[in-house]
């Protein structure tokens, strides 16, 4: 929430989660943190009851967080150029615009270094020193897909299939590592006794289609006491020793690529784009359970209560137990196309074709339904009505209880629905008359557009799936002072007066312009 200047009060209606896929879970300091391809950083209590806070951190999907060593800061990274951190004690960005001349495909800090590398084949070296991003060195490196840390080195995959240990200090290649064809073999065999994407298929074109397309590249890892274990595509894993970096094992666990790579006692936990999370018995080769989640996972995370959290494609993350019994479920969110403002409640439009209605004193939810079979277009009030519009050509008229009191079909496709007065356009030559439910032809006047610009009290800016609400403090006056207008009637003076006091009462509040924090949010051990 803000309100800077007493001319206006903005209130903020923000949507916990994500509207679109979860690519990176961490945690950090005893809270789970999930970037998404919505650009959002969502930041929750380990059981994901509560999203505590939320960075509207990048313009494009989020590709790496972490946290740095031995400071109170997280770097970010997405599919485009600028390298971010931001403080967890006050939520203050540092920025390197440009950090990369194509997207940075991730970032990893070690040994008080930061590491970019970005599709532009650069792996750069980086410090942060008076709370600016330092470019140290850099190096090219051709085909590189992920930069995945073990321990205290950085391990380089490329398209190719090449894996080798990259020297931070001395900023050179390390030690190479390769997967024998031999090994792939034995394992499409075994897999193919209980894979079904596997039957019947000769392991030796399976291989040569691995290979010729793609190589063996890794896409996750996680390391035990004696062993570096990696997840590739095609839905392999390969297991190697740390001290010589032989391979000891090869098995096939799913049919397509890995997302996600955990292990407990000798279990492992796997997340595929077969849509899928898996337990796989490492010593006898064999999976114990695999469950089918409701689209393709993106991510997998072990927390620190040993519990697993899977981010999907939709912006949906689910919490498993180690028997992948399912704990907790936070559903994705619907991005607002239009909302509107009733005597009882603020009410606003989805992309899904649902309206929800708030309450006005609190902003909880009362009321979801599906209006609409394709996106709400637009939302607006007029004479105890609400008139829905959408992108199914449908004009739909309900009552404040969201009943259907009329629906309309037009033939023509609906641009930018605008409610002026008593009409709300539809099409350059089409209007809505709000007096008698019907359409007509007609245009509104850039005249009448102005002056109902000047004395309308209210804005409504859609952002990033959230609605903030500006209400203009002077022009409302007038309205309370006239008691009736033109447009609002006494009784939405008052559903405004409401949402000004609700504004006290919201579990958010709005940091800067980019970030939106509980209260309850402290970073700290001691929490």
């Amino acid at each position: 929430m803000n309100n800077q200047d007493t001319n206006f009060t903005e209130i903020l209606y923000h949507q916990p989660g994500h509207l679109r896929g979860v690519n990176v879970i961490r945690e950090v300091d005893g809270y789970l943190l999930t970037g998404g391809q919505d650009g959002r950083i969502c930041i929750w209590d380990l059981n994901l009851e509560k999203e505590l806070g939320c960075i509207f951190a990048h313009k494009a999907a989020i590709t790496d967080i972490q946290k740095l060593e031995n400071m109170d800061l997280i770097i970010s990274t997405a599919w485009e150029l600028d390298l971010k951190a931001w403080s967890l004690t006050d939520f203050s960005k540092i920025e390197r615009p440009k950090a990369h001349i194509s997207s940075i495909i991730g970032a990893k800090p070690l040994k008080g270094f930061i590491i970019t590398a970005g599709r532009d084949e650069q792996l750069r070296k980086w410090i942060i020193k008076d709370g600016k991003f330092k470019l140290l060195s850099k190096t090219k490196i051709v085909t590189m897909s992920q930069i995945l840390s073990l321990d205290n080195r950085l391990l380089i995959s490329c398209q190719e299939g090449d894996k080798f240990i990259f020297d931070v200090e001395s900023f050179k290649e390390g030690r190479a590592f390769f997967i024998k064809d031999s090994k792939v073999v034995k394992a499409i065999r075994k897999a193919s006794k209980y894979l079904k994407d596997f039957e019947k298929k000769d392991p030796y074109a399976l291989l040569f289609k691995i290979s010729r397309r793609n190589g063996f590249p890794a896409i996750v890892s996680t390391i035990t006491e004696d062993s570096i274990i990696l997840g590739h595509e095609f839905g392999f894993v390969s297991i190697w020793k740390k001290d010589n970096l032989k391979i000891s094992k090869v098995f096939f666990v799913h049919g397509k690529h890995i997302t996600g790579l955990e292990i407990i006692n000798n279990i492992l936990y796997t997340t595929s784009l077969d849509s899928t999370i898996s337990m796989f018995n490492i010593e006898s080769s064999k999976i114990i359970k695999s469950i089918n989640l409701t689209s393709k996972p993106f991510s997998l995370l072990k927390t620190s209560n040993s519990d697993f959290v899977v981010g999907l494609e939709t912006g949906e993350l689910i919490i498993f137990d180690t028997q992948l019994e399912k704990k907790g479920h936070h559903k994705e969110i619907s991005l607002i196309t239009g909302t509107a403002i009733t005597p009882d409640n603020l009410a606003f439009a989805l992309n899904s074709g649902h309206i929800v209605l708030l309450d006005n004193e609190d902003l909880e939810i009362t009321k979801k339904q599906r209006i609409h079979d394709k996106n709400v277009l637009g939302l607006f009030y007029y004479n105890n009505k609400l008139i829905s519009i959408g992108e199914d050509k449908r004009v739909v008229i309900l009552d404040g209880d969201l009943k259907i009191i009329k629906e309309i079909d037009f033939k023509h496709k609906i641009t930018n629905p605008r409610q002026i007065k008593h009409y709300i356009s539809l099409t350059p030559n089409h209007v809505l008359d709000l007096r008698k439910d019907e359409i007509i032809k007609g245009e509104i006047s850039q005249e009448t557009d102005d002056e109902i610009e000047r004395i309308y009290p209210i804005d409504f800016e859609l952002i990033k799936g959230d609605i903030r609400i500006k209400i203009k403090n002077q022009i409302l006056q007038k309205l309370e002072e006239k008691e009736l207008d033109s447009l609002y009637k006494g009784k939405i003076v008052n559903s405004l007066r409401k949402l000004s006091k609700a504004k006290e009462k919201t579990f958010y509040k709005q940091q800067t312009k980019n970030i939106i924090i509980s209260e309850k949010l402290k970073f700290s051990k001691d929490k």
